[in-house]
Order: C-alpha cells, then structure tokens, then sequence
C-alpha cells in the first residue's frame, strides 16, 4: 500500500465529462450531503484509475485526484475481502440507476399511473404492464407505502434487462424521466471536498466517497479512513441501493462494522454502555458525549457478533433489508426499521447456533460480555 507522504500514485489519465460524457450526477440521494460540490459545480473534470473515478476543482493541484485515487485503488481489495465478497459479486449488488430515478419509476409508475384509453383516463400499475410480476394475493388491498416496499424488493431482485424494460415502458407515460437518467457508474466515484478536512475526512456513499483533498491537510490515517468508507459504500450497496433513507441500517452496526473490518481502535469492555439502543446519528448524543468513545463501543458490540457469525451470515443481514417486502415503520431517531430487525433476527445466531433476536441482542446486551 502506498504511504500519504511519499506515493507512488497508481496509473490513470485526467479526462472531461465533455469529451466522455462521464459527469459527476446530480442525484445526492445516490451521493452524500458533502458530495453536492460535485454534484453541481465541479462535475465534469475528474481523474480515472483502474476502478476508481475522482471529481473535483480543476484548481486543485493534479497530486489531490491521484493520491484519492491511489489510496481508494489500494483499499478496495481490502474492503471486499473484509466483507466477504468479491469484486464481481460488489459490481452484481451496485445498481445501473440512480436512487433518484429508481424512487420516481417505483413510486410514479409501478405503484400507480394514469393513462388515457379512448378519451377516458385510467389508472394503471405494475400488474397492467409486467407479466414477470406476482402480485401478492392481498396486493389490490393494500396500501401505497406496502406496494411501494413490495416493488422496491422486486426491483431490487430484478435482473437489469428487466429494469431496463419497465423504465423503457415508463418513457411512454413520463418521457421527461429520460431527460433526468442518471446511472451509477461501475467504478468507486470520489468527490474532492474543498470544505473537508481535519476530523471531518470521508464521507461513505451509494457512488463511493467524499474526502478531504490532501492539499488541505494530509492525515496519517487516511488509508485507514478509507478502508472504512468503502465498508459503508458496500453496506449501502447491498442493503439500500434503491433508497433514500440511510437510517436502513441502525447506526451502531453500520459504524461498528465499518470500525472492526477497518482495524479501527474498538473498545476492550462494553462499560455498561447500551450500544444497540443507539439507532441513528440523531440519538447518537442520548448514549455517547463523544464521537470516538461511541465508535470504539459500536466496533465492540459488531465485533461480539462478528466471533459468532462468519461473514456471509453479515452478509445475509444486509441482503435482509435489500430484499425485505413488508411495509417499514417510518424512520424514527430512536426505533430500528423493520427491515433492519428482519435481517438481523434472520441471520445472527448466539454462542449455542440458536437465533439471537434484536430485541434480545438490546434488551440482554451487558450480559453477553459478562
């Protein structure tokens, strides 16, 4: 691995979207609320590696986007293999579509759309247009947020000449959806941040990262930031590839894991500390003063889990809000969604290979380390 003091930089070539067409998109639900600076004003100038795309100022010296680039190339591999996954089985869960036009299409069309029939207009869903689609018995009595969580998990399932099918069909009833496509591109998409650095170095997305340019100030670490970057990139990947809301995956877990797979300093005993009841970043301060100590007791209580269930089970866990087709309760600072409760209670088994439940890991969590 390349050192941030004396890189040799991996091989790429600086290109513009004006000659690839290659921008930076526009959809911030698919990047993260520190990627818009790439979103909207330095979207078209990047520098392209192997498996890695880095967007950001032109002004900024040629040393930001490689050294980004180096440190994202090296980190990958590594990412992958603490996850359990190759980087074939990475590119099957990312999507073609961004979130933004897959919301539009699920909520827009699938679920309900009108269209006009011999002067009369009628309304129309996925049943009318998709002979692959199995409605569920109860499916004409059911609500619009059950229809919607039941075709996200369909289209989530969906091969992508299936997903490619049902939008072609939606050109029909909403051609403007074309003028606002968006895709996600095969490769790790990193935003340069010019506002970013000092403790606040990386931010995780669908599309991959925002980082702090190394010009603004280089850390020691940030190799290791990266490696747990890419971990929320893949946890994203394979869990919420097609929604809004990253509160899918109750905080604990998503930074837990991101700090044990990374190597991350994890705390030696759970000092009474309730780590499970913490949910979202929102409720993060009923638990925690500091931001290190909590990352440290979230690295602890996934890697409690982590000695009794081997990678493809955390794999599971994930895939268990990915496929789930039940409507969510809505995203609440304090409560786990359902989705994330179904793929832990699916997947995580105690000491003894019997199943431990989220509500039991809560409720009994100090006595698991007693």
């Amino acid at each position: 691995t390349a050192s941030s003091s004396n890189a040799s930089f991996i091989s790429g070539d600086f290109r513009h979207a004006s000659e690839t067409g290659k921008h930076f998109i526009q959809d911030t639900g698919s990047g993260n609320s520190s990627s818009g600076e790439c979103a909207f004003t330095f979207n078209d100038y990047y520098f392209e590696s192997a498996n890695v795309l880095v967007y950001g100022s032109q002004s900024l010296p040629d040393s930001d986007f490689k050294h980004a680039a180096t440190l994202v190339e090296n980190q990958l591999p590594n990412a992958l293999n603490a996850m359990g996954i190759t980087k074939s089985e990475f590119n099957d869960y990312r999507p073609k579509y961004s979130t933004l036009i897959v919301d539009s299409l699920i909520t827009s069309f699938l679920e309900r759309h009108s269209v006009i029939e011999n002067g009369v207009s009628v309304e129309r869903d996925i049943t009318d247009i998709d002979p692959d689609f199995i409605a569920p018995s109860d499916w004409s009595n059911m609500n619009g947020r059950n229809k919607i969580a039941f075709l996200t998990s369909y289209w989530n399932r969906a091969s992508e000449a299936k997903q490619d099918e049902l939008f072609n069909l939606s050109l029909a009833v909403y051609p403007e959806f074309d003028d606002f496509k968006e895709y996600v591109d095969d490769k790790i998409v990193v935003c340069l941040n010019q506002n970013m650095g000092g403790g606040f170095y990386g931010e995780g997305s669908l599309l991959g990262m925002t980082l702090a340019p190394n010009s603004n100030g280089s850390r020691r670490d940030d190799a290791q930031i990266v490696l747990h970057e890419l971990i929320h990139t893949i946890q994203i990947n394979i869990a919420f590839p097609s929604l809004r809301n990253e509160g899918h995956i109750d905080r604990w877990f998503s930074e837990g894991q991101a700090v044990a797979l990374a190597g991350q300093r994890v705390a030696s005993s759970s000092n009474g500390v309730q780590t499970p009841r913490v949910k979202s970043f929102g409720n993060e301060g009923d638990h925690f003063s500091d931001t290190g100590e909590a990352f440290e007791q979230y690295g602890f209580a996934y890697n409690y889990l982590a000695r009794l269930n081997d990678s493809q089970s955390m794999i599971g866990l994930l895939e268990g809000i990915r496929y789930y087709s039940v409507e969510n309760t809505e995203f609440r600072q304090n409560e786990s969604l359902d989705s994330f409760r179904h793929g832990f209670d699916q997947n995580m088994k105690k000491a003894d290979g019997s199943q431990l439940t989220l509500e039991n890991y809560e409720t009994n969590y100090l006595s698991f380390h007693q």
